[in-house]
């Protein structure tokens, strides 16, 4: 019973996904001696080298990138990293999805690249909103989770990567600051997916105070 709730426990916390455990009732009114299991922790991934480098050649070839944010940034506390990415243009434009921000929605439907950073991909957190089925159906997609029963379970990817939201995201900016094999730098604007109000708030992005957006890049929290 130890070493399946220790499993479980660290199951969910590798793959930050739920888990369940059905205890028969007849197991709580036993008395045994055991064991405990040894917790065995991983270091967490920061995606292979040749998919940071595909992901960093798709972005730097984009003539409309958005960056798409999801709960891993947060949970993988890659705030900042995700800001340094966009060149930290405080770009926000809000939520995607269920009571999402029609700026977001519209703003990514012109995406020609989009970096799903940390997220699954929710269908509900890409639901269509205000009578607009934004999701740009022709953008090369490149999701990064760290769970990989997530990644291009939802939508059609270009890429996909299994790792942590921060270092993947210090992965693709060391690629993308490297002159000879991008040619260029990049700043995407930002937006924000689904429910996850965080970057909104209190933790680190501002919403823009410019009406209209530079000719640079965008981004999505999700």
């Amino acid at each position: 019973m130890a070493e399946v709730l220790n499993r479980v426990i660290l199951q969910a916390k590798r793959f930050s996904a739920p888990a369940q455990i059905n205890v028969p009732r007849d197991f709580w009114t036993q008395q045994i001696e055991i064991e405990l299991p040894t917790i065995v922790e991983f270091e967490r991934p920061a995606g292979g080298a040749e998919s940071i480098a595909e992901a960093a050649r798709l972005l730097s070839e984009a003539k409309f990138p958005v960056i798409l944010s999801g709960g891993g940034v947060v949970i993988g506390e890659a705030i900042d990293d995700c800001k340094a990415l966009a060149e930290s243009h405080p770009m926000h434009t809000g939520t995607l999805g269920y009571n999402g921000s029609r700026a977001a929605m519209e703003l990514i439907a012109k995406a020609d690249v989009v970096l799903a950073l940390g997220t699954r991909l929710n269908p509900f957190s890409t639901l269509p909103g205000y009578g607009m089925d934004y999701w740009p159906q022709d953008a090369k997609v490149i999701q990064v989770d760290i769970n990989p029963d997530r990644i291009g379970l939802t939508k059609k990817l270009a890429l996909g990567i299994v790792g942590d939201a921060k270092k993947v995201a210090q992965g693709i900016l060391a690629q993308l600051q490297k002159p000879r094999q991008t040619g260029l730098r990049i700043s995407p604007r930002w937006i924000t997916s689904k429910t996850i109000q965080v970057l909104t708030g209190t933790h680190a992005l501002k919403k823009p105070t410019q009406t209209r957006l530079p000719p640079v890049w965008h981004g999505v929290q999700s």
